[in-house]
């Protein structure tokens, strides 16, 4: 939910997918949760607390061409997490 209190769907091309997970999309692979933060360091900040806890970071921050601060973490039962932070 967005502060305004509404959701967002995306859908991206799956060019843009593959660039982001690393791997052609397949049932089970393109789908994630996203969280945006107010910041990129909040996004860093979170990346390394997942690293310190022993969770799996799937993909490291990284400044993305469209703008944002992103990162890709998993949970515990395997879910994608995507971070993002405006840039």
């Amino acid at each position: 939910f967005t502060p305004d209190k509404s959701a967002r769907l995306m859908i991206d091309a799956k060019s843009i997918v593959k660039d982001i997970i690393g791997e052609d999309p397949q049932p089970g692979n393109h789908s994630s949760f996203a969280i945006e933060y107010d910041n990129p360091a909040e996004v860093d900040r979170v990346v390394e607390e997942v690293f310190k806890a022993k969770g799996k970071v799937v993909r490291e921050p990284w400044d993305a061409f469209w703008g944002q601060r992103y990162a890709i973490v998993k949970d515990p039962d395997g879910y994608k997490i995507d971070l993002y932070a405006a840039l």
